[in-house]
């Protein structure tokens, strides 16, 4: 297991409340289906670098 960095939890944290909102869902729910689903540890995580500069305009935000 790789070690995650302070900037990337608090991404994962932003991330997490932004898609909550947009799904209706509460923050519970939509990590219980992120992490469920493995988009965290094999998407979000590993794809920080990237994912951060995008902007929220990919979560219809």
């Amino acid at each position: 297991m790789t070690s995650i960095t302070r900037a990337e939890v608090d991404f994962g944290v932003f991330l997490l409340h932004r898609i909550a909102e947009r799904w209706h869902k509460t923050v519970p729910q939509t990590y219980l289906a992120l992490h469920e689903s493995g988009i965290l540890d094999g998407y979000v995580f590993p794809c920080y670098d990237t994912l951060h500069t995008l902007g929220t305009d990919l979560l219809g935000g």
